[in-house]
């Protein structure tokens, strides 16, 4: 038996406007070709011709849009949620009504059988969803995933509330390392200062997370800027905080609460600034 014969539902990148003919049986197939047989040939020498043709946003916007119209027509294949690509014969495209707009559109019968790809765009689901809360099982599973780490805003390249905090990497005495804020490399440029005095053995930058166990949603974790070890062998935290929002207020509440035991000591502003005074011109500050 020969190959059955299928469109792909992408256009030669040569410009004919030709859609490409291909095996049904390659359809499935991540990297689809880009040239009808023989068409390559009419593509230019030059290396900056070739990416314009690929790169064009007309081509790929065509190429989108004629995918999007095979897929509700049931004309070619759609990877499935194992990565194995099956018939969308066999999964029974129906219309549907958008919950929130009414707008007719196409989905999955046996998604919709239980609930799900009831909207037709997420703008349609955001809508639908504001002002309700989350199931807690929901809301549970999210905090889960989160616990121990950074607020997105607070990450390496975050945006937001704290866009303007100055994040990256900062020269330590020779030393590349990465802070994030302008305050606490200062502070790791003082720190390293007492270690020369032989005041502190050394430090370290966001070694330890605690975990507030018995807390399920919220505030469950915290995570101290520096970690200071002393001459003696004990050790204590560190804070810097310019700014004190409700989470880390409640942050260090529950750090007196669950780990009454550690010693934290919180760099606000002014010991910050009374510091910076002090020695900043001396150690450079940034």
């Amino acid at each position: 038996m020969g190959n059955k014969l299928g469109k792909s539902g992408q256009f030669c990148k040569c410009g004919c406007g030709n859609e490409i003919i291909i095996a049904r049986r390659n359809l499935y197939r991540k990297n689809l070709p880009i040239f009808i047989s023989g068409h390559n040939s009419k593509m230019p020498k030059s290396i900056e011709g070739f990416r314009k043709i690929i790169r064009s946003d007309v081509a790929m916007q065509k190429y989108s849009e004629t995918r999007k119209r095979l897929y509700r027509e049931g004309k070619i294949f759609i990877p499935s949620r194992k990565g194995v690509s099956l018939p969308i014969e066999k999964r029974k495209i129906v219309k549907t009504n958008c919950k929130t707009c009414k707008k007719e559109f196409y989905n999955e019968f046996n998604r919709s059988k239980i609930g799900k790809g009831i909207f037709c765009s997420r703008e349609c689901y955001a809508t639908d969803q504001k002002g309700k809360k989350l199931p807690e099982i929901t809301r549970k599973r999210i905090s889960d995933a989160h616990v121990g780490k950074m607020p997105l805003n607070l990450n390496r390249f975050g945006f937001g509330k704290f866009s303007n905090v100055k994040r990256g990497y900062f020269d330590i005495n020779g030393e590349r390392l990465f802070f994030r804020s302008k305050w606490e490399a200062n502070y790791a440029l003082y720190l390293n200062f007492l270690i020369k005095q032989n005041q502190i053995n050394k430090w370290e930058y966001e070694k330890d997370v605690f975990i507030f166990e018995k807390i399920q949603f919220g505030t469950r974790s915290y995570r101290p800027d520096f970690k200071i070890y002393k001459n003696d062998g004990s050790f204590e935290y560190h804070e810097i905080k310019g700014y004190m929002t409700q989470r880390s207020k409640t942050q260090i509440k529950r750090m007196a609460k669950y780990f009454p035991e550690v010693m934290l000591i919180l760099i606000t502003s002014k010991e910050y600034k009374e510091l910076k005074s002090k020695i900043g011109s001396l150690l450079k500050f940034f």
